[in-house]
């Protein structure tokens, strides 16, 4: 079975990753400027003045 997963994902350990230590984790994980899977929806908060910001985040999530 193909493990299309990166160490930071549970998946990748269900199908057979290398487990890997916290710190090798976090590595990976600066190494490929990883920024979470919110990156897109903070980037667009960001963009918005307060108290806009705050209200649209509160409603989001």
């Amino acid at each position: 079975m193909l493990n299309n997963y990166k160490s930071g994902h549970p998946w990748y350990y269900h199908l057979g990753g290398k487990i890997l230590t916290p710190k090798n984790i976090l590595e990976n994980a600066k190494l490929s400027n990883y920024q979470g899977y919110l990156e897109n929806d903070v980037k667009k908060f960001d963009l918005l003045d307060e108290p806009k910001r705050t209200q649209k985040f509160k409603i989001a999530f």
